[in-house]
């Protein structure tokens, strides 16, 4: 008796149980067939009884919460895939945003233009490139998306794959335009990329490509200590000689921030200077780049766009002849200069206290917030630092940050090196017999060549280096008695 009403009410639940499975399955089976082949009218009755309207506004807030079988309903249901909604914004370049990628390839499936924008410009590509979405940017580059497309910023998806760092999505995107691939890498170099930085190299990328104040990805790197970086860069043949708009080169900006490592680098590859310059000064270079601004670029400078003019030029390496018949050291000639090192050398550093020594040869301790002693400068900070050398022997390279009381002119004094002043400056003397005195990034004129701006890029022990603003012609010029 017993068995038999087990037996019963085994045979309940079993009948139960496949009757739920039909359910389940029929259920399953009408989602697929409404899916597939539910007629627009159907596709409407679902939306209006799921209290859903067909527009713009909420197919992309069902793109936006994931929802792909929602967003299918509104494709049933006739809506334009490429509507945008109130803010301006597509379904495509949400999915692509929010890195929606089975909603991005529905919705391509479904005529999506991979090409349309929103408001700024952006197209999905650029959204996704910008959010690291390799899997969507191929989704997008198969369905003919056009990389070459510029937001209202300048910006293209390389560029915005670039700024992110994403080495898979650049290698996807490469393909672009010349001017992408330079302005990409003072991008990656400013941001320190390597990985970046090779991909664009090996796909034609100017090494020597110059942002608008005349930097290069060489400088940019030394710039930021990245000695990883300067490596690659030096290998692919960048020109450690090349100056800015303001005579530094990639190794003595390394030296003003610190980077002393990088720095003495880029001195051995720099090699000697032209005759009669000490050796690992720079030469003067014929500089390419338009007329310098009146002040270095900030990052954020590097970072705006359109590409900068002069990315398609050669790299500027030609050392000016001061023979030729053009020669400045006709006109002009150096009677005087003053390198305006700052008198005072960083002997040691322990915890936050340092040696200095004077021009005298007294030294004397400091902390932060005192005055080194008979100058206007004040101790801002102290900081222990050691780097390797090229033997990979540890480098004492410890820095005292100074601020000029008066003026607000900060100075990094560096364990053994001398630190120059800006109030470098030089007196030239010109055929009329007239002399001036002009200081180190100062602008002047010649007499007898009233129509052309002359500039001082850089003063050393025995000579000025002088550039023509007009044409950006450089002559280093040597200093005579008169």
């Amino acid at each position: 008796m017993l068995d038999a009403r087990l037996a019963r009410s085994a045979y309940v639940v079993y009948v139960a149980d496949s009757m739920r499975k039909l359910v389940v399955f029929g259920a399953c089976g009408a989602l697929l067939l409404s899916a597939c082949g539910r007629s627009k009218e159907d596709a409407k009755k679902e939306l209006a009884n799921q209290n859903v309207q067909l527009t713009a506004d909420d197919l992309v807030r069902a793109v936006e919460e994931g929802n792909e079988n929602l967003t299918a309903l509104f494709l049933d249901a006739g809506i334009d895939p490429n509507a945008s909604n109130s803010a301006g914004t597509t379904a495509l370049i949400t999915a692509a945003t929010d890195n929606k990628p089975g909603i991005v390839k529905l919705l391509l499936q479904r005529h999506a233009d991979p090409n349309g924008s929103d408001k700024d410009g952006q197209t999905a590509l650029i959204a996704a490139a910008a959010g690291s979405f390799p899997d969507i940017v191929k989704l997008l580059l198969d369905a003919k998306a056009d990389p070459a497309h510029q937001d209202h910023q300048g910006w293209t998806a390389l560029l915005k794959a670039v700024y992110k760092g994403n080495a898979q999505s650049v290698r996807q995107l490469v393909e672009g335009s010349k001017a992408d691939l330079d302005r990409g890498l003072l991008i990656a170099a400013l941001l320190g990329y390597p990985e970046v930085v090779k991909i664009l190299l090996e796909h034609g990328a100017e090494v020597d490509v110059r942002s608008d104040d005349g930097r290069t990805p060489l400088m940019l790197a030394a710039s930021k200590g990245n000695q990883d970086l300067v490596a690659i860069l030096l290998k692919a043949g960048a020109d450690p000689n090349l100056t800015d708009n303001h005579g530094e080169t990639a190794g003595s900006i390394a030296s003003n921030k610190g980077f002393v490592l990088i720095a003495q680098i880029l001195q051995q590859r720099a090699g000697p200077g032209p005759s009669g310059s000490p050796s690992g000064s720079p030469p003067a270079v014929a500089n390419t780049t338009p007329s310098p601004s009146s002040s270095p670029l900030s990052d954020e400078d590097i970072l705006k766009l359109p590409t900068p003019s002069g990315s398609a030029q050669a790299s500027p390496t030609a050392i000016v002849d001061t023979n030729s018949p053009d020669s400045l050291s006709k006109k002009v000639s150096v009677v005087e200069l003053d390198e305006d090192f700052l008198p005072v050398t960083l002997l040691e550093v322990k915890g936050k206290r340092a040696t200095l020594k004077g021009a005298d040869g007294e030294t004397y301790n400091v902390g932060i917030g005192d005055e080194v002693h008979g100058l206007s400068y004040r101790v801002t900070d102290i900081e222990t630092r050691e780097v390797n050398d090229k033997d990979g022997n540890q480098v004492d390279a410890s820095v005292v940050k100074l601020r000029h009381v008066r003026t607000g002119q900060t100075i990094s004094l560096i364990k053994g090196i001398p630190a120059r002043e800006h109030g470098a400056y030089a007196v030239l003397a010109f055929g009329n017999g007239e002399t001036v005195r002009v200081e180190l990034d100062h602008d002047f004129k010649i007499p007898d060549d009233a129509k052309s701006n002359y500039r001082i890029l850089d003063i050393r022990p025995t000579q000025v280096v002088v550039k023509r603003l007009d044409d950006n012609k450089v002559w280093t010029l040597e200093k005579t008695t008169r």
